[in-house]
């Protein structure tokens, strides 16, 4: 049996055949790290500030990173034979650094005044997660946190972008409901039915610091939802 206890907490890619939709993970680092891998979902953050969260999945004995990576490819302008290090960076987080002709590409650095968010530090990325309910789907409406509008800027009446897996978008309206809840209502519809939702799906949130805005909406899968449920109800999401 192959020793993998000196397999290094970091490894390289290189953008190749069918990258923009996922990337494989080396089976030495797969192996050592099957644990880190099969958390819910992974968080990519660059040298920009930005952050993306990502699936890891095995395929045909093999790892890759899936649900989300081909956002995380379009958002850093990836190409054919780009260099990719990833270094595990914290419980589930990965550093990533992009190489081009040998150079680390360069990518902006978010604005100096950024307000710190739930987790503490340099406020990148705001999240919610939401289990589909009946009147979730017949009231035409979807609850959200004051909080998550407060951080991130969003304001009652204001039209934001929601954004599925595929990239498509639908313009939704922002609510103020009282003094303690918001919420997703003209356009929401739209978006529930554009998607096929059913009532008992589990959706991640996710706004991103100068991405206008845009919302992203995954649909996480029961096992991993259940999870991350728990983990916002412990404080480790917006709630």
């Amino acid at each position: 049996m192959a020793d993998f206890r000196n397999v290094p907490s970091s490894f390289f890619m290189f953008c190749t055949n069918n990258f923009p939709n996922k990337l494989s993970i080396p089976l030495a680092f797969g192996n050592q790290y099957k644990k880190f891998l099969r958390q819910p979902y992974l968080e990519l953050k660059t040298e920009s500030g930005r952050s993306w969260m990502v699936k890891a999945r095995k395929m045909s004995k093999k790892w890759f990173f899936t649900d989300g990576w081909s956002r995380f490819a379009t958002d850093n302008q990836l190409k054919l034979f780009n260099l990719l290090t990833f270094r595990i960076s914290g419980q589930s987080a990965l550093h990533v650094s992009i190489f081009r002709n040998g150079c680390c590409k360069e990518v902006p650095s978010p604005p100096p005044s950024a307000p710190a968010d739930d987790e503490g530090g340099s406020a990148k990325t705001w999240r919610f997660i939401r289990k589909l309910m009946d009147h979730n789907i017949s009231n035409l409406r979807m609850d959200i946190p004051k909080t998550f509008v407060t951080a991130t800027g969003i304001k009652a009446k204001q039209n934001i972008e929601l954004e599925n897996e595929q990239g498509r978008r639908w313009t939704v309206s922002v609510t103020d409901r009282n003094i303690k809840v918001f919420a997703l209502t003209a356009g929401w519809v739209n978006f529930v039915r554009g998607n096929n939702f059913q009532a008992g799906q589990i959706l991640l949130f996710e706004f991103v610091r100068n991405s206008g805005n845009v919302v992203k909406v995954v649909v996480v899968e029961n096992e991993a939802g259940k999870e991350l449920l728990a983990r916002a109800r412990k404080g480790g999401l917006l709630k």
